[in-house]
């Protein structure tokens, strides 16, 4: 005999048991604050309370555009798994809404720009301590550029540079505060995980969430659909809340889809994820399609393939660890295509930068490439540092003072460039195992393969 759940939107499916599929589009509803899990989570004003409760009205199937509406807080709500099947063509939606949570307006009255453009915007009457912005988001109030939301990338104590350049000029006199998604994941007594183990050939986004707490995590592992997270802003202390293992296809994009008509994006969001306290971005088995306006710090990439390139305005920033970020048995697609960590036209400088760290390490057979531009500087030891058998590719002025050497090589591995690099450090711009080189002596000396202490140094002869 065939059973069936009896879950809202879904029928059985012949001959599979207990599963279920959607009919039709499907709108599910939580809010953490005023649900209640007996209401019936299908409109805005009867929402379930709980996590679990909005994802279990989902079917197993997905053959329609879903939604998962949440809103309010979520605190100590446990593991929660949202494991289901998307069809090619469904899309399925989990969304905070576009409510915010100030994070700083001036005590209320809002900051005024006194001088912008359309890569940065500045106020004089503030006082922000450096870099203490980073990774929040930044809302535009009045102006030309009035809606526009933008993650921070860099801060001073009066202007702030967006990760993507706004639409238009702000001008002087916009207004605009500092805010983050209202909608929040909390958790300090209870080990608590949003796990998205999702299957199928269709598409899956997470977007317009805040994490916080010491025991917060989102968490997508052996995903087949192509996983897209956007506009998630984490202040969480656990290590690693972004955990993104064996991943078919993870991509942290910048835009947010209209959760009223799925596959649209709204206009003038450009969010990307965010990690606000130490050891933030961990990604493992997987085949990374991009990072765009992201902010990291303490960042891992273990035994994936970079299909696409870690840029478009994200900044790595070390803190506890000994890297801004590390690269673990990685490779990227091509030696001739686009660098795995580049800049992209329209956003901030892509930079890797720490007071107590390395910038970029590589280890066990990473191939990487990096573009010109990219800023790896003032990190405390060395800008780049190359373990045994690895192979980094510097795609012309690399940029950055660094306490020690600009790049660190070891025994066993391969490094190319192509240009001028520029990166630099107190004691060396290259330095192997025995001996530090300046770019000036590398680029007269290296037309071919030529070997420095055992490590091999050219000119890329495809750039």
């Amino acid at each position: 005999m065939i059973q069936s759940k009896q879950i809202a939107g879904g029928s059985p499916v012949p001959g599979t048991g207990m599963a279920t599929v959607t009919t039709a589009a499907l709108h599910v509803y939580a809010n953490g604050t005023t649900g209640n899990d007996t209401n019936s989570g299908l409109d805005v004003g009867h929402p379930k309370l709980t996590l679990q409760a909005a994802v279990d009205l989902v079917p197993d199937i997905v053959k329609h555009h879903t939604v998962i509406h949440l809103a309010g807080t979520f605190t100590d709500f446990g593991v929660v798994y949202l494991q289901k099947s998307v069809n090619r063509g469904a899309i399925l939606l989990v969304d905070g809404g576009s409510a915010v949570t100030i994070v700083d307006d001036k005590s209320g009255t809002n900051y005024t720009a006194t001088s912008s453009s359309v890569s940065t915007i500045t106020d004089t009457g503030a006082s922000w301590t450096a870099d203490a912005l980073c990774g929040m988001v930044l809302e535009i109030l009045t102006g030309p550029a009035a809606g526009e939301l933008r993650t921070i990338h860099t801060n001073t104590a009066a202007v702030i540079t967006p990760a993507k350049n706004f639409g238009v000029n702000p001008t002087v006199g916009a207004t605009f505060r500092i805010v983050r998604p209202q909608t929040l994941l909390t958790a300090s007594s209870v080990n608590s995980v949003l796990y998205l183990g999702l299957m199928g050939v269709g598409q899956a986004q997470i977007q317009r969430l805040s994490l916080s707490g010491t025991q917060t995590r989102l968490w997508t592992m052996s995903c087949t659909a192509e996983m897209y997270v956007s506009a998630i802003c984490s202040s969480s202390s656990l290590s690693y809340p972004f955990y993104f293992t064996d991943m078919v296809h993870i991509d942290l994009i910048e835009t947010v889809q209209d959760p009223t008509n799925p596959g649209t994006n709204l206009s003038g969001i450009a969010i990307g994820t965010s990690g606000t306290q130490a050891t933030s971005h961990y990604f493992a088995d997987s085949r990374i399609y991009g990072m765009a306006s992201c902010y990291c710090r303490d960042s891992w990439i273990s035994r994936s393939k970079m299909l696409g390139s870690i840029a478009k305005g994200t900044r790595f920033k070390g803190s506890a660890l000994w890297y801004c970020l590390l690269m673990d048995d990685c490779t990227f697609a091509s030696m001739v295509g686009s660098p795995v960590i580049d800049n992209s036209t329209g956003y901030a400088t892509t930079r890797l930068d720490s007071s107590a760290a390395h910038g970029l390490v590589l280890l066990q057979n990473s191939k990487v490439s990096v573009g010109a531009g990219v800023d790896i500087t003032a990190n405390a030891d060395i800008g780049i540092e190359v373990y045994y058998d690895c192979f980094l590719d510097i795609r012309g002025a690399v940029t950055g003072t660094n306490t020690q050497y600009g790049i660190g090589v070891y025994v066993g591995s391969l490094l190319e460039f192509s240009g001028t690099p520029t990166i630099t450090g107190g004691t060396a711009a290259v330095r192997t195992h025995t001996t530090s080189y300046s770019w000036a002596t590398l680029i007269s000396n290296v037309s071919t393969w030529v070997s420095y202490d055992r490590i091999l140094l050219r000119k890329n002869p495809f750039v």
